[in-house]
This record gives C-alpha cells, structure tokens and sequence, in this order.
C-alpha cells in the first residue's frame, strides 16, 4: 500500500489523524524496509511522514537504518532519496545527523548527475532544511528581510 500512487495518500493521512501510536501495526511493518522505500516515488513520502509521526524510539530506529545501510550510494542517487535524507536530518539526535551526514558524503564522489550533487550539498549544509535559504530570520518585514537577503546572498543584487 505505501509503494501505491493511491495506498501511499491513505497511510500518510492515517499516520497524520491517528498518530503513531495508534499506526505501530503500520510502522512495524515498514521496519527494516526503510532504504528499499526511501528510493521509491511514493513510498518516500510515506517514509517522510513517518519520521515526523513515528513515536521517538522508533523514529531513531528508522533513522538509524538508513545510517546503518551499506546501500547509501542507492539514496544518494535516487531522485527522491534526498527528500528522505533532509527530513531525516530535520528530526535526527544530533549523533544521527552526523553520521548520516558523513555516510551520504562518503558516497558523493560515485555521483554522475552534477544537479543533483548540487541538491545534496543543500540538504548536507543545512540550507535546503527550512526549505527557503533566503528566509530572513527577523520575520518578513519589507526593508529589513531585502537587507538581510542581500547580506546572505551578495551576488544576488544587480
């Protein structure tokens, strides 16, 4: 059902109603299948859903998967894998983090698709996190926030 381009909508909506909790049959399921889901099309979003739904020990767990996983070059070069891997590191212990950090880089170099090296950087450097690099962090304020973007951004301003 997660892998299903109609099934992933129902389990993202069942683990956002009901919460974790009350989906562990679901959850369960999934453990151990974290990688193989994580590169596909629907089940990715399934798999990001569940790392803000999923009860903490579990979370970590699930995180802790895709850290452990001698398959990262497979993440890496998935299209959708870099959606799992920022959502991951948004709701990662900071240990989790940094080792999910280190294994995606280990296994840049093998990476032919220059575009989307460029997306992992963004994900790995933390500016692709808050999905807006160029958010002021002073709140949306005209003249203070254009200030604050050139500041961030120089090479932006004509």
């Amino acid at each position: 059902l997660v892998q299903s381009p109609y099934g992933n909508f129902a389990i993202q909506h069942a683990l956002e109603e009901w919460g974790g909790q009350r989906c562990l049959p679901i959850l369960q399921k999934m453990e151990g299948r974290m990688m193989q889901l994580s590169i596909q099309k629907y089940s990715s979003n399934v798999v990001e859903k569940l790392f803000s739904s999923a009860p903490e020990d579990m979370r970590q767990r699930f995180i802790g998967e895709l850290v452990a996983s001698e398959k990262m070059s497979m993440l890496v070069n998935s299209n959708y894998g870099h959606y799992v891997a920022k959502r991951a590191l948004q709701m990662a212990t900071p240990e989790q983090s940094e080792a999910l950090i280190k294994s995606i880089r280990a296994n840049l170099a093998m990476l032919p698709n220059r575009r989307l090296w460029v997306k992992w950087e963004n994900v790995m450097s933390g500016a692709d996190l808050d999905g807006d690099t160029l958010k002021a962090s002073n709140g949306s304020n005209g003249s203070k926030a254009r200030g604050k973007r050139r500041e961030q951004c120089p090479q932006l301003v004509r």
